[in-house]
């Protein structure tokens, strides 16, 4: 019986630790068609988040120009969509939740705060740092810090889908070392 429990304790470690693997990562698996398609994403990425850098900085310097989030919203939607395309969707899910931001600072709906310029500089170095991540290693770490700067300035949860996995808070996510 106590060999039967350790056993048992030894499988349940192997499945946590296959868990914690998954949610640690996102592969990002693709055929020689998806390769190709990647790759121009890849390009495309880093030149509109140069585009972000240099938006933010102008935004910044004047914050009622709404020239500069439009801007903004367009260059996350064209990063949206190229993701989605190369089969990158956290980084095209987290691309459209901020170009929605974007778009109700455009539209009126939502003022430009001090922690809206902070979520944007975030958003830039965590977007490059997933493209970069995808491009070397082909996965994607979840960006935990990130995700809840997002969510508090949405004011809610954001769902993350893996396969056969669902997390819809960051707080499910932190696994303990």
């Amino acid at each position: 019986v106590e060999d039967e429990i350790v056993e048992d304790e030894i499988v349940e470690d192997e499945i946590v630790e296959d868990v914690e693997d998954r949610i640690r990562y996102i592969p990002v698996v693709l055929d020689e068609d998806g390769e190709e398609i990647l790759e121009i994403f890849m390009e495309e990425a880093r030149e509109i988040l140069d585009s972000l850098d240099e938006v933010i900085t102008l935004w910044q310097g004047d914050p009622s120009n709404k020239d500069h989030v439009a801007l903004m919203q367009r260059n996350l939607h064209t990063l949206k969509g190229g993701a989605r395309l190369s089969e990158i969707n956290l980084l095209g899910d987290l691309s459209h939740h901020l170009e929605t931001i974007y778009e109700g600072v455009v539209e009126g709906r939502r003022d430009v705060s001090e922690s809206l310029f902070q979520l944007s500089l975030e958003a830039r170095d965590t977007f490059t740092t997933m493209v970069n991540e995808v491009d070397e290693h082909r996965r994607i770490t979840p960006p935990l810090e990130f995700i809840a700067l997002l969510e508090k300035e949405i004011g809610e949860a954001i769902t993350i889908n893996y396969p056969d996995i669902e997390v819809t808070s960051p707080v499910d996510m932190a696994v303990s070392s």
